[in-house]
């Protein structure tokens, strides 16, 4: 709690200061928190991998001569450790240094790794004092003390702070509700998992928690307090060093229309030891997902085991842009070509846990019973989990429910459950936790819901 406290601190410092747009501090915070962190990632590295070379051996070209250290061309990469320079620069000479030589360096860094993590990126916050008192607040993080994932609980506290949607309807699905979901499909090592609506990747962070979990001997296992619950973590220490590369580099994948969207959720998923998975820039209502697209990104061809989604629920698109594999008779709902992409993307006996709005359940359009008709035929609607209003404050008081499928099988029987309460005070915030907590309940009788029919 101290911690958070002191991120809510350099939010409101960069926000009283002039820096008045949340996701552009989110993104400049992100890069800070990058730089901060790689120092003790290649350290790990080192301890790790024998045949790992340091990123600080060797010297980088100088870009911006005012840079130029004892009348030489070139700096000695050693410098590019965030202690060495964030530490002994102030004034116009550290925003010089940061902005023409550090961006720079670690976007060649990303890119030897196959990331586009800092492509086209740019240091925004350019105000000398503003700079350096925001360096000083991050060090006092000290988060050099810390594990990938509380420093990535850490991260996904910054993008928290996230208020707004995006021009499509998208916004941040709380933590719980995404582990919720996650409990009910159990993804497994060797399964592709995908989010076509990535947002900040938090389904693919909670799934690759969930499978650490699963794979981590009960003695290594902890109960941390996130959000103000208890919740188990686990350190994945039976993961054999294949199974990690199948995860790291053949289990995620995600997309997003938002550029910032795809930097931060590739942020998120570094932060917690993952360099090499695929996110997206496309928009997969205009632009098709085709067998030439898959093959040259490397996506499974016969489609996803496992997708997760918290779809754009009010957004609307130009009836001409839309490609013609997600079209649903005449609509333009973001909401309904979104569940029709997901359909086209998951493999058959695939899994998926959708967020969906209740109209896309009760509205009696020809659209709307097109795709309902297109679930209940093409799969197996297994759970209908109705939420209650205000799970999406303070971005939204849409209803919502989650719906549980499973492709290639007809609809036979649905359980259905009404959550009254998940677990915090529904109030235009949304974050202060209470006792009242119907998830684990609708978990637990999902799972004997066989009994339920008989």
């Amino acid at each position: 709690s101290q911690t958070r406290n002191k991120i809510d601190k350099i939010r409101n410092y960069l926000f009283g200061s002039g820096f008045e747009d949340p996701l552009t501090n989110a993104e400049q915070l992100s890069f800070l928190f990058f730089f901060y962190l790689f120092e003790f990632t290649d350290k790990n590295n080192i301890n790790l991998n024998k045949n790992y070379r340091s990123i600080f051996n060797g010297n980088s070209k100088i870009n911006n001569s005012q840079n130029q250290r004892n009348k030489k061309d070139y700096i000695a990469n050693d410098f590019f450790r965030w202690s060495n320079w964030s530490n002994s620069l102030t004034g116009n000479e550290l925003v010089i240094f940061l902005r023409d030589e550090v961006f720079p360096f670690y976007e060649a860094v990303t890119k030897k790794n196959n990331l586009n993590i800092l492509a086209d990126s740019r240091l925004q916050i350019d105000d000398p004092i503003v700079l350096k008192q925001t360096i000083n607040l991050i060090n006092q993080l000290e988060l050099q003390k810390s594990d990938e994932d509380t420093n990535g609980d850490l991260f996904e506290y910054v993008l928290k702070g996230l208020k707004g949607q995006g021009e499509l309807g998208q916004f941040r699905t709380p933590r719980h509700i995404i582990d919720f979901i996650i409990k009910i499909i159990r993804p497994k090592i060797n399964e592709t998992i995908y989010d076509p609506s990535v947002g900040t990747a938090g389904f693919l962070v909670s799934a690759f928690n969930y499978i650490k979990l699963k794979n981590t001997s009960k003695r290594l296992i902890k109960e941390i307090e996130i959000d103000g619950k208890n919740k188990k973590v686990g350190v994945g220490d039976n993961i054999s060093d294949k199974a990690f590369e199948i995860l790291d580099k053949k289990t995620f994948y995600g997309n997003d229309t938002s550029k910032k969207m795809v930097r931060l959720s590739l942020m998120n998923l570094y932060l917690r030891g993952l360099s090499n998975v695929s996110i997206f820039k496309k928009n997969t209502l205009t632009e098709s997902f085709d067998r030439n697209f898959k093959l040259n990104k490397g996506l499974p061809i016969n489609g996803f085991d496992i997708i997760f989604a918290n779809p754009p629920f009010s957004g609307t698109i130009d009836s001409e842009r839309i490609t013609e594999d997600v079209k649903v008779g005449t609509s333009k709902s973001t909401q309904t070509l979104f569940i029709k992409h997901i359909l086209n993307s998951i493999k058959n006996k695939g899994r998926c846990g959708i967020v969906v709005p209740e109209g896309t359940l009760s509205n009696d359009s020809a659209a709307d019973n097109e795709i309902k008709r297109q679930l209940l035929e093409l799969t197996e609607i297994k759970a209908i989990i109705s939420l209650p209003s205000g799970v999406f404050k303070p971005y939204a008081g849409v209803k919502t429910s989650i719906l549980i499928i499973e492709k290639g099988k007809k609809t036979k029987n649905i359980f259905f459950y009404k959550v009254e309460n998940d677990g915090y005070l529904l109030d235009e915030n949304h974050d202060i936790p209470i006792d009242e907590n119907d998830l684990p309940d609708a978990e637990e009788k999902f799972f004997s819901k066989d009994k339920l029919y008989q």
